[in-house]
């Protein structure tokens, strides 16, 4: 079922990705450099690629690994600091909403004929 909410942990990978890694590549990582089981079917796993326009999400769920990815077309998604080294920190589902809705557009171009009807995107302000 295609479903995430407040009640699994959610852990967010340090480090930047290759989004071109699929879901065996991704549970590898959580299992070798995280030290995390992937078959953990209460856990979430979420990665970012370097260019931070697309997140990865990865779940464990009744003999199936599910992927989500969000791709964004309008800018970047928030970078995440992490105040140590460690390999991944537990988020709250109210961060991961917040990592996942708060892009930063790049910038915007608008044509002349457009510009009368052209409105930005509302984008919701992270706290």
């Amino acid at each position: 079922m295609f479903s995430l909410n407040d009640e699994y942990s959610y852990y967010m990978y340090n480090g930047y990705v290759d989004m071109r890694k699929g879901a065996a590549s991704l549970s590898a990582l959580v299992s070798h450099e995280i030290g995390e089981d992937p078959l953990n079917s209460s856990n979430v796993y979420i990665f970012m690629g370097k260019s931070r326009r697309i997140v990865k999400i990865l779940r464990y769920e009744r003999g199936f690994y599910v992927l989500y990815e969000k791709r964004s077309t309008l800018g970047r998604f928030r970078k995440v600091l992490f105040n140590d080294g460690g390999q991944h920190y537990r988020i709250a589902w109210t961060d991961l909403m917040c990592l996942l809705e708060g892009v930063v557009i790049d910038s915007v171009i608008i044509n002349r004929e457009e510009s009368e009807s052209f409105s930005l995107p509302t984008i919701p302000a992270v706290v």
